[in-house]
C-alpha cells in the first residue's frame, strides 16, 4: 500500500491548536466502541490501516489496538466536538476511531471528489485536500440525536496561484475568527487563509522552502502544527514503526 496513505492527527492543543479556541461539546456518539481520547502531547498516524501513536519528543512509534486493517483508510483528524478521530475509507465511508484503536463506521460520505489528507478546522468541520488536484473541500459531519451519522462534502472556492495539491494540511487558528492552513508539497509550502470555521472560500499564497533533509523529493503524508508555532511534516520515505523522518520548522519562518 502506498505510504501516501499515512495520515496524521494530533490530540490536545499542543498539536492541533484547536482545543483552547473551540469549546468541546458534550456529546455521546452511539457508534464508537471505545472511549474518546484524552488530551496528551502525542501525535497519531494511520499506516496501511493500522493505528499508531507517535511519541514526542523522541518520535518513536507504538501500536494502538489490534483492530484489523481497513483498506484505503485516509484523511483522518481529531474532532474537537467529541474527542474522537474520524477518517475516510475509499472516499465514501466515515470511520470513527476510539482511544483504544477500535474503528467503527457511523455512516457514508456524499459529495467527496477525492481525498488524501485533512484536518478539522472546528467542531464537525474538516478541510480535505488531495494530491494532484488544486481542489479543496469542506467535510461536514452530520449528527442525529448527538451521534455522527454521515458526512457531506462541499467545494471551497480558492483564490491564489501555484497550489497543485498536497497529501495533507494542518490548520492553525488565527486572529479575528479566521484560520490558517499550511500544506507542504515537495519544497512548495502553501498558506491558506479561511475566513471562518465553515468556509466556502479561501485565499492562499505559495513559497519555496529550503533546508529540507531530502531536498525536493519529500512526499509529506502527515503534517502537524502546534501551539508553540512549530510545523512538522512526516516524510513518507520511512514508515512506522521505523524511526520517523521529521522535518521541523517554525511557523514564523514559513510565513
Amino acid at each position: 500500500m502506498a505510504i501516501k496513505r499515512l495520515k496524521k492527527f494530533l490530540l490536545a492543543f499542543l498539536a492541533l491548536a484547536l482545543l483552547p479556541i473551540v469549546p468541546i461539546l458534550s456529546l455521546s456518539p452511539a457508534h464508537a466502541v471505545g472511549s474518546p481520547f484524552a488530551c496528551n502531547a502525542n501525535f497519531y498516524q494511520i499506516s496501511n490501516g493500522q493505528f499508531w501513536q507517535l511519541n514526542v519528543p523522541g518520535f518513536t512509534y507504538s501500536k494502538v489496538g489490534t483492530n484489523a486493517s481497513i483498506s484505503n483508510l485516509n484523511s483522518a483528524g481529531w474532532n474537537p466536538a467529541d474527542n474522537y478521530i474520524y477518517a475516510m475509507s475509499s472516499n465514501t465511508t466515515l470511520q470513527q476511531i476510539a482511544s483504544d484503536g477500535s474503528i467503527t463506521s457511523p455512516g457514508s460520505i456524499t459529495g467527496l471528489t477525492a481525498e488524501n489528507g485533512g484536518d478539522f478546522i472546528t467542531n464537525d468541520k474538516m478541510i480535505v485536500v488531495s494530491t494532484g488536484s488544486s481542489a479543496i473541500q469542506l467535510l461536514t459531519l452530520n449528527r442525529t440525536s448527538g451521534s455522527v451519522t454521515s458526512g457531506t462534502a462541499t467545494n471551497i472556492t480558492t483564490t491564489g496561484t501555484g497550489y497543485s495539491g498536497s497529501l495533507d494540511i494542518a490548520i492553525f487558528p488565527s486572529t479575528g475568527g479566521t484560520y490558517v492552513g499550511y500544506s507542504l508539497n515537495g519544497t512548495t509550502l502553501t498558506t491558506f487563509t479561511f475566513p471562518n470555521g465553515s468556509p466556502t472560500t479561501a485565499t492562499y499564497t505559495t513559497k519555496t522552502v529550503t533546508g529540507l533533509q531530502n531536498g525536493a523529493s519529500g512526499a509529506f503524508g502527515a503534517q502537524w502544527v502546534d501551539s508553540q508555532g512549530n510545523f512538522y511534516a512526516y516524510d513518507n520515505t520511512t514508515q512506522p514503526p521505523l524511526q520517523a523522518q521529521m522535518h521541523f520548522m517554525k511557523l514564523t519562518e514559513l510565513t
